[in-house]
């Protein structure tokens, strides 16, 4: 898997990030438009992953492949709940 080191100072903008896209995906909710709910509550998801990989480790994935994203969360505590 590919990644990218970046500053632990940094997850604090990939949360950000995260509540961004948690607040279009409740807006989209509330107008009922479903796949914008989808795709924005996949990106907060990711941000949010990103922003915990970021503070941990001082990594994020660089690759396009969400699973990436899920795999390198899952390291930090393998085995982990």
């Amino acid at each position: 898997m590919k990644t990218r080191n970046v500053q632990r100072h940094l997850a604090k903008d990939y949360l950000k990030r995260a509540r961004e896209c948690a607040n279009a995906m409740n807006k989209a909710f509330e107008s009922r438009e479903w796949s914008a709910c989808v795709i924005n509550a996949i990106h907060a998801a990711i941000a949010a992953a990103d922003a915990y990989c970021v503070f941990i480790k001082g990594l994020r994935h660089a690759v396009e492949r969400h699973a990436d994203a899920i795999a390198l969360f899952f390291s930090i505590n393998p085995g982990g709940e």
